[in-house]
């Protein structure tokens, strides 16, 4: 997600805990005010954790991207 170019974050959009997502398919879909962005799974996996506080708070990426 980059945090240099977007400096306002609409939305984020998550998968469910436990989610199963292949390699290459969308599992998150980002927000701004002039676009929106999908994210691809590097690998195929079980979303184990989600940082739920991007939910209530999408600027959170620009405040701590990794977080």
């Amino acid at each position: 997600m980059c945090t240099t170019y977007v400096k306002r974050y609409s939305f984020v959009e998550l998968p469910e805990v436990d989610d199963e997502i292949a390699k290459g398919e969308t599992f998150a879909t980002i927000e701004s005010v002039k676009a929106a962005s999908d994210s691809y799974m590097p690998v195929s996996g079980t979303i184990v954790e989600i940082n739920e506080e991007l939910e209530d708070n999408p600027a959170a990426l620009n405040e701590d991207p990794y977080g």
